[in-house]
C-alpha cells in the first residue's frame, strides 16, 4: 500500500484499459471459457446457456441491431427486468458500440418520456407490457424513436403478427435469417460513452451519468481479474439479482463475465422464503446486496431455519452506510446484521463503496477482514483521498473531510449538462464524491455520512427537489421540504413537511391527497413512506433557502426526545 503526499493508491496491480473496445476485453474471456454453463435461467432452470452460446446469441442480436439502423453513438433505452434475453441485448448494444441507456422498467410515463427526450433514444428495447407507453412516447417525441423491440424472455410464449412491427430478441434469436454482425473500430475508447445511468443530482432532475468504454472496462478488470479485488471465482454459482437498470447491476454483469462462474439470472428478491430457494435449488456461493436487502434478510433470517445455507462470499455495496446527526447508524452497522448472517449464512464477506459516477465499486475490503464503517482499499486503477472541504488541502490518515477519487473508471460527465459536470471535478480532475469520511495508515477507507441531500429508498436514489416540485403543484401546498428519515425495512423513508396556504386545513384527508399527488406520478422508491407532516413553518438558511439539513436535525431530536 502507497500513501502519497494525502493520496492513497490502490494495493492491486493496475490493469492495462487504454485503447481498448468493450468488445475486444470481452471476446477472449467468452471464448476462454466457451463450453462452460455461463447463464442460468432462475424461474427455468433448463434454459441456460454456455460461454459460446452465449457469443453467438449477442453477435446474431447485434447484426440484427445493425440491419435494424443502430450504429455507433446510437442510443438505445433499456427498459426490462432482468432475464437471459436482457443480458443479451445489453450485450448486443455494447458490441455494436452504440450507447445502452439505462432506465428502471418500474418508472412510468412521465420519468421515461423524461429520459427518451434527454438524452435523444432512436431506439427502445423494453417488456411486451410497457409496449404501449413506449408507443405513446413514440407518438410524442415524432421522428426520434425509429423503432421499438421486445426483450421476451425465453419462458414468453409470444406470437406477433406479420404486420406487427415490434419484434422480439427472442424471435430474432430463433429466425433462420443471418444479419452478419461487424465489429467497428472505436476510435477513442476514452470518450466513446458506452452506458448512460441517469442519476438524481443534489438539485433538479436526474442527471444522465455518461460512461465510457474505459471506465466500463477498468470497473471489469478492477473489480473481476485476478489481480483486481477479486470477489468471485471460477468454481462460483453468483446470484444475478442486481438490477441491470442500476450500475449495480452492469457492474457484477461486467466483473462475472471475467470469471467463468455459473450465473443464476433472477430479479431482485425481497422475499426471504423466495431467496432460501434460490440458494438451496441453485447453490449459490456469491451474491451482492445492498444494506437495505441485506438487513430484511438478517432479520427475516433470524425466525427461519437456515442450518442447510453456507454461501462462500457476500458483496455488499455500501454506498449508503453513514451516520445521520452522530447517533444513529443506518443499516445497524456492520457487527450487527453483517457478522449476525456471517456467522448464520456466509463464510466470508467483503464490503465495497461506489458511485455511479465510478462505474460502481471503486473500494473493496480484503475478504473476512470487516471492520465497522469501512470500506476497505481502492480497487485496481483507482486513486482516493480526503481534502479538507474549507481549503481543498490532502488530508492525512484519520482526518476527516470530503473523499475524492481519480482513474479512469470515473465517468466522463453529464449528458447535456457542462456546468454540472464541472461543478463535479475539482480543478486537478479528481471527483467529488460528495461522501465526508477518512483513511487509516493501512489505506483503508471509512464512509461516515453522506454530504449530498440525496434519499436513499430501496436501494434507489430519489432527489427530493422532484418530490417537493409535485407538491408544490396542489393548490394547498404554500412551502415544502422533503428529506429521508432512516428507516430500517426502506433504508431512508421519504418524509414531507408541508406549510400549507391560507384557507386551508391541515387534516388526515388532505394528508392522503397529498401523499397521492407524489405517489400517482413517480416510481414506487419515490412514495413518502415516511409519511406527510403538517407544519407551521420551514428552516431557512440565512439567505432565505429552505435548510433540509436542520429539517432533519429538528425532526430526529423530535424522535430521540419522544423515544
Amino acid at each position: 500500500m502507497l500513501i502519497e503526499n494525502g493520496v492513497v493508491y490502490s494495493p492491486y496491480v493496475d490493469q492495462d484499459v487504454e485503447g481498448k473496445s468493450f468488445s475486444q476485453v470481452v471476446l477472449p474471456f467468452l471464448h476462454k471459457y466457451g463450453e462452460r454453463l455461463c447463464l442460468v435461467n432462475s424461474f427455468r432452470p433448463e434454459q441456460g446457456v454456455n460461454y459460446s452460446q452465449l457469443l453467438w446469441m449477442v453477435e446474431k442480436a447485434a447484426g440484427f441491431l445493425q440491419f435494424r439502423g443502430v450504429r455507433p453513438h446510437s442510443r438505445v433505452l433499456l427498459n426490462a427486468h432482468n432475464s437471459i434475453e436482457t443480458i443479451v441485448a445489453y450485450l448486443a448494444v455494447a458490441f455494436c458500440n452504440a450507447v445502452a441507456v439505462n432506465s428502471k422498467p418500474s418508472a412510468n410515463m412521465r420519468e421515461l418520456k423524461y429520459i427518451v427526450k434527454d438524452c435523444e433514444c432512436s431506439f427502445v428495447i423494453t417488456e411486451k407490457d410497457r409496449v404501449e407507453m413506449l408507443r405513446a412516447i413514440q407518438d410524442d417525441v415524432v421522428d426520434q424513436i425509429e423503432e421499438i423491440l421486445i426483450v421476451a424472455d425465453s419462458s414468453d410464449n409470444i406470437e406477433w403478427s406479420a404486420d406487427d412491427n415490434v419484434k422480439s430478441i427472442q424471435q430474432v434469436l430463433l429466425a433462420n435469417e443471418e444479419h452478419r454482425f461487424n465489429y467497428t473500430e472505436v476510435v477513442n475508447p476514452k470518450e466513446h460513452t458506452l452506458l448512460i445511468c441517469y442519476t438524481s443530482g443534489s438539485t433538479g432532475l436526474p442527471k444522465g451519468v455518461e460512461l465510457t468504454h474505459t471506465n466500463l472496462i477498468a470497473s471489469m478488470l478492477g473489480n473481476g481479474y485476478p489481480d483486481g479485488s477479486r470477489f468471485m471465482h471460477e468454481d462460483d454459482v453468483v446470484l444475478l439479482w442486481n438490477p441491470l437498470s442500476h450500475i449495480s447491476g452492469v457492474g457484477v454483469l461486467c466483473a462475472f463475465i471475467t470469471t467463468g462462474a455459473i450465473g443464476i439470472v433472477a430479479d431482485s428478491v425481497r422475499d426471504f422464503n423466495r431467496f432460501v430457494e434460490l440458494v438451496e435449488k441453485f447453490s449459490i456461493s456469491v451474491l451482492v446486496a445492498f444494506p437495505t436487502a441485506l438487513h430484511q434478510l438478517s432479520r427475516l433470517s433470524e425466525s427461519a431455519d437456515i442450518s442447510s445455507l453456507r454461501l462462500k462470499e457476500l458483496r455488499i455495496g455500501t454506498e449508503n452506510m453513514f451516520r445521520t446527526n452522530g447517533f444513529f447508524l443506518c443499516i445497524l452497522l456492520v457487527e450487527t446484521y453483517t457478522l449476525s448472517l456471517k456467522t448464520r449464512m456466509f463464510t466470508g464477506v467483503q464490503e465495497t463503496y461506489g458511485l455511479s459516477e465510478t462505474m460502481g465499486a471503486i473500494t473493496a475490503t480484503v475478504e473476512d477482514h470487516v471492520e465497522p464503517y469501512s470500506v476497505g482499499h481502492p480497487i485496481a486503477n483507482c486513486r482516493m483521498k480526503v481534502v479538507d472541504m474549507d481549503t481543498g488541502e490532502n488530508l492525512g490518515p484519520h482526518q476527516p473531510g470530503e473523499i475524492l477519487c481519480k482513474g479512469p473508471v470515473i465517468m466522463k460527465g453529464y449528458l447535456n449538462r457542462p456546468q454540472a459536470t464541472a461543478e463535479a471535478f475539482d480543478e486537478d480532475g479528481w471527483l467529488l464524491t460528495g461522501d465526508y469520511g477518512y483513511y487509516d495508515e493501512d489505506g483503508e477507507f471509512y464512509v461516515i455520512e453522506r454530504l449530498k441531500q440525496l434519499i436513499k429508498c430501496m436501494d434507489n436514489q430519489v432527489n427530493p427537489s422532484e418530490l417537493e416540485e409535485l407538491l408544490l403543484t396542489h393548490e394547498s401546498v404554500k412551502e415544502t421540504i422533503v428529506i429521508g428519515i432512516p428507516n430500517e425495512t426502506v433504508g431512508e423513508a421519504p418524509t414531507a413537511f408541508v406549510v400549507l396556504n391560507d384557507g386551508y386545513e391541515g387534516n388526515p384527508t388532505l394528508q392522503e391527497v397529498l401523499k397521492d399527488v407524489v405517489a400517482s406520478q413517480t416510481s414506487h422508491y419515490k412514495h413518502l413512506y415516511g409519511g406527510l407532516k403538517f407544519i407551521d413553518q420551514l428552516p431557512k438558511t440565512d439567505s432565505g433557502k429552505f435548510n433540509r439539513s436542520e429539517m432533519k436535525k429538528i425532526y430526529m431530536a423530535s424522535l430521540k426526545s419522544i423515544g
